[in-house]
């Protein structure tokens, strides 16, 4: 059913939420070789996030309308990434996850928190079950992409390297 909802979400080509525009905006940037960071002007004031996200999008808007398609498909892509490693670490979570919010109100949004939650989720995952220096090596790589998303990337990778400490690991 989720799927259902957020592939008829994808198509929509009005903004759904009044982030969208000014990320496509972004994006639009990037494709255009204009910097996304700067003084603020009138047609354009960067967000804070960090450029993973845009230029993510931008790799990939070959593949369809810039608009809002690509972006809406990169999120709803990341959600069912999270929703695996959900499922991965307990059984029944990703059900209960999709199913506790409307899926117009997040998860196939054109925004950067999908991303930013699905590398948590696969760092998270892959740190549970990593067993060597370097699947601990894979698993802080993808917290620094985690923080090239949003910068709060950086805290959960310390908690997360801290909680493995306090685990016991080695």
């Amino acid at each position: 059913l989720w799927l259902f909802l957020a592939w008829r979400q994808i198509s929509y080509p009005l903004e759904l939420y009044g982030h969208e525009g000014a990320i496509v905006d972004h994006v639009r940037r990037v494709l255009q070789g204009q910097p996304i960071y700067g003084a603020p002007e009138i047609e354009f004031v960067p967000f804070l996030y960090t450029p993973a996200y845009y230029y993510l999008v931008a790799a990939l808007a070959w593949a369809g309308d810039l608009a809002f398609v690509v972006p809406r498909s990169v999120s709803v892509a990341a959600t069912i990434v999270s929703m695996v490693c959900l499922y991965l670490l307990t059984v029944g979570s990703a059900g209960l996850a999709l199913g506790a919010s409307r899926v117009e109100a997040w998860y196939a949004l054109a925004q950067v928190d999908n991303v930013f939650l699905a590398l948590l989720a696969i760092a998270i995952t892959v740190g549970v079950f990593a067993r060597t220096v370097r699947g601990f090596f894979v698993v802080g790589l993808i917290f620094a992409a985690s923080f090239w998303c949003k910068q709060i990337g950086l805290a959960a990778g310390l908690i997360h390297a801290l909680a493995l400490l306090l685990l016991g690991w080695r």
